[in-house]
Protein backbone atom coordinates (compact mmCIF):
# COMPACT_ATOMS: atom_id res chain seq x y z
CA UNK A 1 0.00 0.00 0.00
CA UNK A 2 2.73 2.07 1.02
CA UNK A 3 4.59 1.58 -2.43
CA UNK A 4 0.99 2.69 -4.89
CA UNK A 5 0.79 5.51 -2.45
CA UNK A 6 4.21 6.43 -3.47
CA UNK A 7 3.04 6.40 -6.98
CA UNK A 8 0.67 8.96 -6.68
CA UNK A 9 3.25 11.64 -6.65
CA UNK A 10 6.38 12.54 -8.68
CA UNK A 11 8.82 12.93 -5.48
CA UNK A 12 7.42 11.83 -2.43
CA UNK A 13 9.65 12.64 0.36
CA UNK A 14 8.79 16.15 -0.88
CA UNK A 15 5.03 15.47 0.51
CA UNK A 16 4.68 15.92 4.17
CA UNK A 17 4.47 13.00 6.17
CA UNK A 18 1.13 14.02 7.82
CA UNK A 19 -0.60 14.67 4.06
CA UNK A 20 1.15 11.09 2.98
CA UNK A 21 -0.26 9.90 6.09
CA UNK A 22 -4.03 11.42 5.66
CA UNK A 23 -4.39 10.10 2.17
CA UNK A 24 -3.33 6.57 3.35
CA UNK A 25 -5.85 6.60 6.09
CA UNK A 26 -8.22 7.65 4.00
CA UNK A 27 -8.13 4.48 1.67
CA UNK A 28 -7.19 2.00 4.67
CA UNK A 29 -10.35 3.04 6.96
CA UNK A 30 -12.77 2.03 3.95
CA UNK A 31 -15.18 -1.01 3.87
CA UNK A 32 -14.37 -3.85 2.45
CA UNK A 33 -17.34 -2.68 0.54
CA UNK A 34 -16.95 0.56 -0.52
CA UNK A 35 -12.94 -0.73 -0.90
CA UNK A 36 -14.36 -3.59 -3.00
CA UNK A 37 -16.40 -1.14 -5.07
CA UNK A 38 -13.70 0.94 -5.68
CA UNK A 39 -11.00 -1.22 -7.04
CA UNK A 40 -13.36 -3.72 -8.94
CA UNK A 41 -16.45 -2.34 -9.95
CA UNK A 42 -17.15 -2.78 -13.24
CA UNK A 43 -18.12 0.30 -15.44
CA UNK A 44 -20.11 0.29 -18.28
CA UNK A 45 -19.27 3.18 -20.96
CA UNK A 46 -22.42 2.66 -22.97
CA UNK A 47 -23.93 5.64 -22.47
CA UNK A 48 -20.64 7.90 -22.27
CA UNK A 49 -20.23 6.51 -25.66
CA UNK A 50 -23.50 7.59 -26.90
CA UNK A 51 -23.32 10.77 -25.61
CA UNK A 52 -20.09 11.60 -26.54
CA UNK A 53 -21.36 10.00 -30.54
CA UNK A 54 -23.85 12.68 -30.90
CA UNK A 55 -21.59 15.46 -29.69
CA UNK A 56 -23.78 16.20 -26.30
CA UNK A 57 -20.24 15.46 -24.15
CA UNK A 58 -17.42 17.65 -23.78
CA UNK A 59 -14.76 16.11 -21.53
CA UNK A 60 -11.35 17.30 -20.21
CA UNK A 61 -8.72 14.49 -19.43
CA UNK A 62 -6.06 15.92 -16.87
CA UNK A 63 -3.33 14.03 -16.04
CA UNK A 64 0.57 14.45 -14.83
CA UNK A 65 3.25 14.49 -17.27
CA UNK A 66 4.50 11.56 -14.96
CA UNK A 67 1.94 9.43 -13.67
CA UNK A 68 3.09 5.97 -13.33
CA UNK A 69 -1.13 5.31 -12.62
CA UNK A 70 -1.94 6.17 -15.81
CA UNK A 71 -2.01 2.74 -17.85
CA UNK A 72 -4.82 3.00 -20.54
CA UNK A 73 -6.07 6.20 -20.11
CA UNK A 74 -5.11 7.80 -23.67
CA UNK A 75 -7.26 4.66 -25.63
CA UNK A 76 -9.81 6.25 -23.62
CA UNK A 77 -9.22 9.43 -24.73
CA UNK A 78 -8.68 8.13 -28.20
CA UNK A 79 -11.89 7.06 -28.53
CA UNK A 80 -13.85 9.72 -27.21
CA UNK A 81 -12.12 12.20 -30.02
CA UNK A 82 -13.02 15.09 -31.10
CA UNK A 83 -15.09 15.84 -27.50
CA UNK A 84 -12.44 15.48 -25.52
CA UNK A 85 -9.73 18.05 -24.38
CA UNK A 86 -6.24 16.58 -22.72
CA UNK A 87 -4.58 18.28 -19.85
CA UNK A 88 -1.46 17.48 -19.56
CA UNK A 89 0.15 19.09 -16.31
CA UNK A 90 4.17 19.64 -16.62
CA UNK A 91 6.16 17.44 -13.96
CA UNK A 92 3.13 16.30 -12.16
CA UNK A 93 2.15 12.76 -11.00
CA UNK A 94 -1.33 11.07 -10.60
CA UNK A 95 -1.82 13.54 -7.90
CA UNK A 96 -1.79 16.67 -10.03
CA UNK A 97 -3.71 18.67 -8.31
CA UNK A 98 -2.10 18.52 -5.46
CA UNK A 99 1.21 18.65 -6.92
CA UNK A 100 0.38 21.69 -9.16
CA UNK A 101 -2.83 23.43 -7.94
CA UNK A 102 -1.71 26.56 -9.85
CA UNK A 103 -2.18 24.54 -13.21
CA UNK A 104 -4.82 22.20 -12.35
CA UNK A 105 -7.23 25.15 -11.32
CA UNK A 106 -5.88 27.32 -14.64
CA UNK A 107 -6.42 24.46 -16.82
CA UNK A 108 -9.92 23.37 -15.17
CA UNK A 109 -11.23 27.32 -15.13
CA UNK A 110 -9.93 27.63 -19.54
CA UNK A 111 -12.08 24.32 -19.60
CA UNK A 112 -14.98 25.84 -18.01
CA UNK A 113 -15.13 29.32 -19.63
CA UNK A 114 -14.80 27.77 -23.40
CA UNK A 115 -17.75 25.19 -22.14
CA UNK A 116 -20.11 28.03 -20.60
CA UNK A 117 -19.59 30.47 -23.22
Amino acid sequence: MIDFANTLFVSPESVPFNIRCAWMGSAMFMSPTMMKLALNRVQSTKELNEAGEIGKLKLLCMNGEKDVQRTSGMAVVEMLKPDVEVIEIKDAGHASFYEKPEETNRGLLQFTKRMVC
